[in-house]
C-alpha cells in the first residue's frame, strides 16, 4: 500500500507556482504520458523520505496531522522533481533543502525530540516509545492489594523489598 501523500496539489503551487513546477521540471507539458507518473513517484519518495528519517519518533499517521510537515513535504518532493529531468533546482529551493536536511537540520532536530511537531490545533504531538507513564506499566504487588500506590523512581535493582507482608489477606470467613 503507497503511502498517503502528506500535501496536497495547491500545497505545491503554494511553494512552488504552477508556472515554476512546469518551466523547472518540464512534466507539465500537454500530452506527456509520464507527466503525472513522475510527480507521483516524487510524491512517494518525498512521503517515504519523512517517514523512514522520522521513524523511531512519529508513526506517519501523525506526520499526517503536523501542518509543518507540509512544507517540508512540498520543498523535498519539488527539489527531486526539478532534478528528475536534468534541471537544476531554483537557488531558494535548494537553501531550504539544505537547511531541513543537513546534519542538525530540522529533521534531524525532529528525530532527536529537540524540536517537538504539533498538531493542527496547536497541541504537541506525543512520539511514539514515549517514556511518558502509562497503565500498561503499572503492576500492583498481589501481597498489597489494599495499599496505596506510589512510584518509587530507580527502584529496579530486584531486592527484596523489606516491607512485611500482610498475611490477614483472607479473612477467616472463608476457611
Amino acid at each position: 500500500m503507497a503511502l498517503a501523500p502528506i500535501g496536497t496539489d495547491e500545497d505545491l503551487e503554494g511553494y512552488f507556482s504552477s508556472y515554476g513546477i512546469a518551466s523547472w521540471a518540464d512534466h507539465e507539458i500537454v500530452g506527456d504520458p509520464s507527466a503525472t507518473v513522475v510527480k507521483d513517484q516524487c510524491e512517494l519518495y518525498a512521503s517515504s523520505f519523512l517517514a523512514g528519517k522520522l521513524s523511531k519518533r512519529y508513526t506517519y499517521a501523525m506526520l499526517l496531522t503536523a501542518p509543518m510537515m507540509v512544507e517540508i513535504w512540498c520543498v523535498i518532493l519539488l527539489r527531486t522533481l526539478t532534478f528528475r529531468r536534468g534541471n537544476p533546482p531554483p537557488a531558494s529551493l535548494e537553501f531550504r533543502y539544505q537547511e531541513l536536511t543537513q546534519k542538525d537540520g530540522l529533521l534531524d532536530q525532529i528525530a532527536k525530540g529537540e524540536f517537538p511537531l504539533v498538531d493542527e490545533n496547536g497541541e504537541p504531538l506525543r512520539p511514539k516509545n514515549s517514556n511518558a507513564p502509562g497503565w500498561s506499566n503499572l503492576h500492583i504487588d498481589r501481597w498489597y492489594p489494599e495499599s496505596k500506590v506510589r512510584v518509587i523512581t530507580g527502584n529496579s535493582d530486584q531486592t527484596t523489598s523489606r516491607l512485611p507482608r500482610k498475611l490477614d489477606r483472607f479473612p477467616e470467613s472463608f476457611g
